[in-house]
């Protein structure tokens, strides 16, 4: 009957009723076998206005199926029906509008409608059809629109003034028809912008508060797409959505909560508009949501929780008061796939305290993280390693991670994950190597050398997080030694001399040298791969922290004899000095140590006091902490080991400082001033001085009172004060007894 065969009645007869027929998905597929699309589409092409409708109704059920809409483009259908769309009756306009809808569903077809210029006579539709003709029209962009590369050509058409509009009708259909279209079209840049411009985001605000409640969530769904620019965020929360995106989380609409949820996440991507998501009781209601049945709910709940505890800690309380912290527990446990993914990512966030690392903890949450890393996704794996690696911090949850064979887990992952695994792991790692005998468990399962291989082989971050396990394995000396000998002194000299390497790379590397260099072979060899120079040179970069850590691990260094020319040989006294002179008290100690050590060489000692160092380590003396005045005083003692510059220490008043140090509260800074004293009163005129004389009854109560090493040290001043002879009554007046034969104190 849709043959040339059959009347103009008969065919419209047939093609009303293929039209009901193909409501049915079997029919839909018995009448494509049967050959019955091209029929149809020879009928747009040729047929009476009627039939051309009925054909055109026909099509738009028969689209609803994938392989008809290939089929149907294929016989040449969608030019005729925008030539329907551009040129019909209101009502074969309708039909065609319907047909595209359906059409638009796969993005070939999409792309066909575009090039044969099907949106301007759709936009068209929104602006002046019927309300049906405007829901079907909005329901064809809003499908199209799901192509970024169209979107465009919707706003350039002059779509959005037209869908805004469709927000307000009171017609049942169209303001949520509109509301979809705008959801995916705010899912382009420049589409979401122009809907901002035009007034979008109050509209859709306007919609959630006086809309239907079919119409939530859409606007919910586009209000989130808009939230993806910060410009829209600010303006979303200023026009007052939060309050409703929150109502509807409450709700009982399934979709409204899950776009509700979707928008919230996206708001809370600028930290300071957590404040007003929390304000507006969101918590409690997503964390209800964890318990729903729905899988999709459950993360998107999840999702938004992590974002919203990302730097809030009253909303992480909140969460764990909630009951939170257990139901997402379960959803690590039993969730989807991605429902897990967000669950662990949300125990990230929260598991930055000790209080929730413990809550974590006490519901299971630590056994379910390890076997999350086992069989989940790789998103999953990475948020439950960074959790592990997180709640690793606290020493208790590093040793029941550790019970539960955490560390075999986690090498394991660093051998075989992907790379964004592998950091994880390494992050891990950083932390469970606090533990001594967590750092011995690594090595015996040969993680160093899965460490190494991160190393040399990750990724920029993951490379950084290796650093900061090496860093932490290098507390132990049998590490130190393996490190050597698997090459890693040579990597991370590398990582020193390199140009345009990060902040982040070279102070961890720098950070690992400084407890490699704990190890004496480990020094020489650190020597030995030019490490010294690129240190050296870091104690002038421009960033603290660099320098400081620089500073640190030349200090280390230093305690090695044949280093202390290298270092200085390299320039590196200079900028030490520089610190004392502007360094924080901090820096100011750090170099101070390195100098004590630098100066045990004469040659070292002429670059320092000839550089002004003696005047700076005095008034480091006079301003420093306790550690820093050690520091200086222990400088000052090599230095004062050459009687001329022991002489202007004593003119610059440093002999009184060193006196005063005697006083200290700290064991170590009063031996360490024993030691400079012993030095400076090597010098007769320094013996004879009033400062070195009114040392005498301190020394003296230290022999008898004191600890061994002030004992010992305040035998070594006495001794040398003991060569002048009025000394020597003072000394018998105090209780003590001096020693014939002069000794200078060594470091």
């Amino acid at each position: 009957m849709l043959t040339r065969a059959g009347s103009d009645r008969e065919v419209l007869a047939a093609a009303r009723a293929l039209e009901n027929l193909a409501l049915d998905d079997r029919n839909k597929q018995a009448i494509a076998c049967a050959n019955g699309i091209e029929p149809l589409v020879a009928i747009l092409a040729s047929g009476e206005e009627q039939s051309r409708i009925a054909s055109a109704k026909v099509l738009t059920n028969l689209a609803l199926d994938e392989v008809n809409r290939t089929l149907i483009s294929a016989a040449g259908a969608v030019p005729l029906l925008v030539e329907l769309l551009r040129d019909g009756s209101d009502e074969g306009q309708e039909a065609a509008a319907g047909a595209a809808e359906n059409l638009a569903l796969s993005q070939d077809v999409c792309s066909e409608l575009a090039l044969m210029g099907a949106i301007p006579p759709l936009v068209a539709m929104i602006e002046h059809g019927s309300d049906t003709g405007k829901e079907t029209a909005a329901g064809a962009i809003e499908n199209m629109s799901l192509r970024p590369d169209l979107c465009p050509h919707v706003v350039e058409a002059g779509a959005i003034a037209p869908l805004l509009r469709m927000l307000m009708s009171q017609s049942p259909g169209v303001p949520e028809a509109a509301a979809g279209a705008l959801q995916n079209l705010a899912l382009g840049a420049d589409s979401r912008s122009a809907i901002t411009r035009q007034g979008g985001i109050a509209a859709l605000v306007r919609l959630l508060e006086e809309g239907s409640s079919m119409a939530w969530e859409a606007a919910a769904g586009a209000l989130g797409n808009l939230a993806l620019d910060t410009d829209s965020r600010s303006l979303l929360v200023r026009e007052g959505g939060v309050p409703s995106l929150v109502r509807l989380l409450g709700g009982t609409n399934p979709g409204a909560k899950e776009a509700a949820a979707g928008a919230i996440e996206n708001i809370c991507f600028d930290d300071n508009h957590c404040h007003a998501v929390a304000e507006a009781g969101a918590v409690e209601p997503l964390v209800g949501m964890l318990q729903d049945r729905s899988d999709s709910l459950k993360e998107a709940a999840a999702a938004a929780l992590r974002r919203l505890s990302s730097k809030l800690d009253e909303v992480k309380m909140s969460i764990a008061a909630a009951g939170g912290v257990t139901l997402l527990v379960q959803l690590l446990r039993n969730g989807s796939d991605s429902a897990q993914e967000a669950a662990a990512g949300t125990l990230e966030k929260l598991s930055t305290g000790p209080e929730q690392m413990l809550a974590i903890a006490q519901v299971g949450g630590l056994s379910a993280l390890l076997n999350l890393l086992q069989k989940g996704n790789p998103d999953a794996i990475e948020a439950a390693a960074r959790t592990i690696a997180n709640s690793a911090k606290l020493q208790q949850n590093s040793d029941a991670i550790q019970k539960m064979g955490g560390i075999e887990i986690l090498v394991d992952l660093l051998q075989n994950g992907d790379d964004a695994g592998r950091e994880g792991a390494a992050r891990a790692l950083q932390n469970m190597c606090l533990s001594e005998h967590n750092r011995q468990m690594l090595a015996d399962l040969d993680g160093v050398s899965a460490i190494m291989g991160l190393l040399l082989t990750g990724s920029e971050s993951s490379r950084e997080a290796a650093l900061g396990t090496i860093e932490n394995l290098a507390l132990s000396d049998p590490n130190r030694v393996q490190l050597m000998n698997q090459g890693g002194l040579e990597v991370l000299a590398d990582i020193l001399k390199g140009s345009g390497i990060s902040k982040g790379h070279r102070l961890a590397a720098t950070r690992a040298l400084i407890n490699c260099a704990s190890n004496d072979l480990c020094k020489e060899r650190i020597v030995q791969v030019g490490c010294v120079r690129p240190l050296v040179h870091q104690l002038s970069m421009p960033d603290e922290a660099l320098q400081e850590a620089a500073a640190r691990a030349l200090q280390n260094l230093s305690l090695w004899d044949d280093n202390r020319g290298i270092i200085a040989l390299e320039g590196g006294i200079p900028p030490l000095l520089a610190f004392l002179q502007k360094g924080n008290l901090e820096m100011k100690e750090v170099a101070a140590r390195t100098l004590w050590s630098l100066a045990v060489l004469s040659d070292n000692r002429e670059v320092i006091v000839r550089a002004g160092g003696v005047s700076l380590l005095l008034d480091l003396m006079q301003s420093g902490t306790d550690s820093g005045r050690e520091a200086a005083a222990g400088a000052l003692q090599n230095l004062a080991i050459d009687e001329d510059i022991s002489m202007s220490v004593e003119r610059a008043g440093g002999l009184k400082l060193i006196v005063d140090l005697l006083s200290s509260k700290e064991v170590a800074c009063r031996v360490t001033a024993m030691g400079a004293l012993q030095n400076l009163v090597l010098n007769e005129h320094n013996r004879q001085s009033t400062a070195a004389v009114a040392s005498i009854p301190a020394l003296v109560t230290s022999i008898s009172e004191g600890l061994p090493p002030e004992q010992e040290a305040a035998a070594g001043v006495l001794r040398n004060l003991a060569m002048c002879d009025s000394n020597c009554e003072r000394m018998a007046r105090a209780g003590g007894n001096g020693a014939a034969h002069p000794a200078p104190a060594g470091r």
